[in-house]
């Protein structure tokens, strides 16, 4: 009994059965399509004189950064910024290639490694599986 009303088997499986073929046809959970983060996302990397695993450095307006962090540990907003390069031992660890779009018409490549550079990361339209490093940095 059930709020006072009493079913029978027979009528308890009809009840179930019927629900049941309304749950089929009730539409699926689509699934979400892989959203476009929204603007472009910044972060500090250091310009480094090779890749990853030890390539030659490019010769055009390419160049490959390491994320880093500001490491300054006292109170004083005055202080002179340190940074330094995340280790690959470090789940925030990244090394990747950027382009100095300073450097893009004339294809130059006139950076100081070890110089830091606030990097923008962003997707092509054709592609939001692999991401895009920019920066805009006068050599």
């Amino acid at each position: 009994m059930a709020d006072g009303i009493a079913l029978s088997d027979a009528a308890y499986r009809r009840v179930n059965s019927a629900v049941k073929k309304v749950e089929a046809w009730s539409p699926k959970p689509q699934k979400q399509p892989k959203r476009r983060p929204v603007g472009p996302d910044y972060r500090f990397f250091m310009v480094k004189g090779e890749g990853p695993a030890a390539e030659s450095d490019f010769t055009d307006e390419r160049y490959y950064v390491q994320l880093v962090e500001i490491t300054n540990s006292d109170d004083d907003p005055t202080s002179k910024l340190t940074f330094a390069a995340i280790p690959d031992t470090d789940d925030r660890y990244l090394y990747a290639s950027a382009t100095n779009l300073a450097e893009w018409v004339g294809e130059t490549h006139n950076l100081t490694e070890g110089a830091i550079v606030p990097v923008f990361t962003a997707f092509a339209r054709a592609s939001i599986e692999v991401a895009r490093r920019f920066f805009n940095f006068p050599a």
